[in-house]
């Protein structure tokens, strides 16, 4: 490469990198391409990088806090292109940025349709930037598609209200303009070769047609020589003529063999058959919406009815009557609104709804799916052994009610096989309830403590009933409308200073229960089983205050045990053995049956035996420090246990 087109594509690499004022300095000094090359790769790291516009030309904030301040932090900038704030620009300045009205944001717009904490940008160093809306009433959209959070990449445009913002990556623009400018080198160095080929060609035909011409001359004055010396003709017969060529009969035959051969074969391909056309090219979007179809299918076998409804319907939409004649569309639909129904007949269930549900599965058509008819029967048998279990709890709690007549409605309802115990139970019971009739003021206890019960049964029937839009709202995850619903009760109940209470109450618990659940929630999808023990502990317990019984205390139940376990766990790896306690109990009390709860029962007390043993080690040394773990393990130990016992006595002596 020549001197000047070196220097030329130095220039316009460095360019990018330096202001116009150091552009000489910079063309000067740097003449190996190797050494500027170098100083770019190592350059990419560092965040002193200004900021450039679209041709390369540095330019200057006009949004910068403090003009004095140096420019620390990442190489990013956001450009405001649209909205009031148009023309403005930004950069980070640490790590997180919030964008928004307030006045304590750190970009604050005039746009009236921006939220006062609209969105947060966070840098994660070479994770990049992370956006996050901050719910706001607008939303966020980025390159003109609705997002909660995304990672941003440079180019990209955030939409907030009537503004629209530009990210700007510095370090990704440079790259950028530093590639377009090697391309551009590099077209230049061909054009140059070619140029430089083509020159070069024009020169050697050149040459090559100097020498033919010279030949030609040289042949042409020699035979201007010989005629030179015939000029003298003394009759018309001297002039020399040229002999006519001698003809050639194998030549003649060859030729019109030849002839008649290309005839023959244009007469053949006149007369023969012409094939069928060739098939028309295929169209791109059948075939596109055939592959969805296939994907639908497998979905579809799989049992993923969902899925394949939408892949169905995506490829229907790309090219209309795929699916004309396979019906997989229709069959998926049917299928996904089978299962549907499936999973309302188990939240009725759970909510002990049966004859609800019941009805409901008797409703529901069958399927021609034999995985989905399976289910089909383990439902049913589901809700069989459900009714009865709730059948039997309303038994025994007309047992110890004392009511025989509605214990004995009850039993009739009950399977043949379990009958006769409760029998047996009603009949002493109304043997009891004879003898007592005897004493007329137990009798009369009686009918008080019936009284009581049922005044207390439809009391509790009336707030059920005022407060089931409350439930019915909770229930569904509309906790700001359940909130809502708690005013309403208050204004219909005026006069019931227990209901009153009651809703005032609610108001309180509920969005303390919302804010907790929904961040259990979120650890709980990110894997995070360990934080999530504390905010589902808190979430059981704000739900056994507020009174409500759903499928949702199941849930609780069940998603709390599972982190309860992972963080006894890591309690115990990291040798935490109070919280580690705690937290096996809490799942003990909710699973007792789970063999890996009692295997870390099992390990809470192999940790206390060896805390007893430092205890008693150090007891000369430090008597208050092991006083204070023989103290935990006696709270901890066992009940009836041998740790326990020595615990205690160790105790006894360390404090006389």
């Amino acid at each position: 490469m020549p001197a000047s087109q070196d220097r030329t594509r130095i220039k316009s690499v460095s360019a990018v990198r330096r202001p116009a004022a150091q552009e000489e300095e910079a063309y000067e000094s740097s003449e190996d391409t190797g050494d500027v090359a170098g100083n770019e790769s190592g350059d990419e790291g560092s965040y002193d990088t200004g900021s450039y516009d679209e041709d390369g030309t540095p330019v200057q904030e006009d949004d910068d806090d403090n003009p004095d301040a140096t420019r620390a932090g990442p190489p990013l900038t956001l450009e405001i292109i649209e909205g009031p704030d148009k023309g403005r620009r930004k950069r980070f300045r640490g790590v997180r940025m919030v964008i928004g009205r307030g006045q304590d944001c750190d970009v604050v717009l005039l746009d009236q349709s921006v939220s006062r904490r609209h969105v947060e940008l966070v840098f994660g160093g070479e994770n990049g930037v992370l956006l996050r809306d901050l719910v706001s009433g607008n939303g966020t959209r980025v390159n003109d598609e609705r997002v909660e959070d995304c990672k941003l990449k440079h180019d990209d445009v955030i939409a907030i209200g009537r503004t629209r913002i530009r990210f700007v990556d510095e370090q990704e623009r440079i790259k950028q303009m530093r590639v377009a400018a090697e391309e551009a080198e590099r077209k230049e160095k061909e054009e140059a070769e070619r140029k430089a080929r083509e020159k070069e060609e024009a020169k050697k035909k050149a040459a090559e047609a100097a020498a033919a011409g010279g030949e030609e001359g040289a042949n042409a004055e020699g035979v201007d020589g010989e005629k030179d010396k015939k000029t003298q003709i003394r009759s018309i017969k001297d002039i020399p003529r040229r002999a006519p060529p001698k003809s050639n009969p194998v030549g003649l035959i060859v030729a019109g063999v030849l002839v008649l051969l290309v005839a023959l074969i244009g007469v053949g391909a006149l007369f023969s058959k012409r094939g069928p056309p060739p098939p028309p090219p295929p169209n791109p979007k059948q075939e596109q919406a055939r592959g969805l179809m296939k994907e639908a299918r497998v979905a579809f076998r799989m049992g993923e009815y969902e899925k394949a409804v939408k892949l169905a319907e995506e490829a229907d939409a790309t090219f209309a009557g795929v699916d004309a004649e396979g019906g997989l569309l229709d069959a998926a639909r049917k299928e996904l609104a089978i299962v549907e129904a499936y999973a309302q007949v188990r939240q009725l269930a759970g909510e002990n709804k049966f004859t609800e549900a019941r009805e409901l599965l008797t409703k529901t058509p069958t399927s021609t799916m034999q995985p989905t008819e399976q289910q089909r029967e383990t439902l049913d048998a589901e809700l069989a052994l459900g009714e009865v279990a709730f059948l039997v709890k309303q038994v025994e709690a007309a047992l110890e009610a004392q009511d025989a007549e509605g214990a004995r409605a009850l039993i009739q309802r009950l399977p043949l096989e379990r009958q006769p115990l409760y029998l047996g139970k009603v009949g002493d019971l109304e043997a009891m309830l004879a003898e007592a009739a005897k004493d007329a003021a137990a009798q009369d206890r009686a009918q008080r403590a019936a009284a009581a019960r049922r005044a207390k049964e439809q009391r509790e029937a009336f707030i059920a009933s005022a407060f089931s839009g409350v439930e019915s709202r909770f229930n569904a995850g509309d906790y700001s409308r359940a909130v809502l619903e708690c005013d309403r009760v208050i204004e219909d109940h005026s006069d019931d200073k227990e209901i009153r209470d009651r809703a005032k109450a609610l108001k309180k618990l509920i969005p303390q229960f919302a804010r907790l659940y929904q961040d259990a929630q979120r650890k709980l999808q990110a894997n995070a089983l360990e934080s999530a023990a504390r905010p589902l502990r808190s979430a059981a317990d704000l739900y056994r205050q507020m009174g409500f019984k759903g499928a949702l205390g199941d849930t609780l139940n069940g998603q709390l045990a599972s982190s309860a376990v992972v963080a006894g766990k890591a309690a115990l790896a990291r040798n935490d053995v109070a919280n580690a306690a705690t937290y096996f109990n809490e799942a003990l009390r909710l699973n007792p049956d789970d063999p890996k709860v009692q295997s870390g029962m099992e390990a809470i007390q192999g940790k206390l035996s060896d805390l007893f043993k430092q205890a008693y080690i150090q007891r000369d040394r430090d008597p208050e420090g092991s006083a204070e773990k023989f103290r935990l393990i006696a709270q901890l130990a066992a009940e009836g246990s041998e740790l326990k016992s020595r615990a205690q006595a160790q105790l006894q002596a360390l404090e006389q």
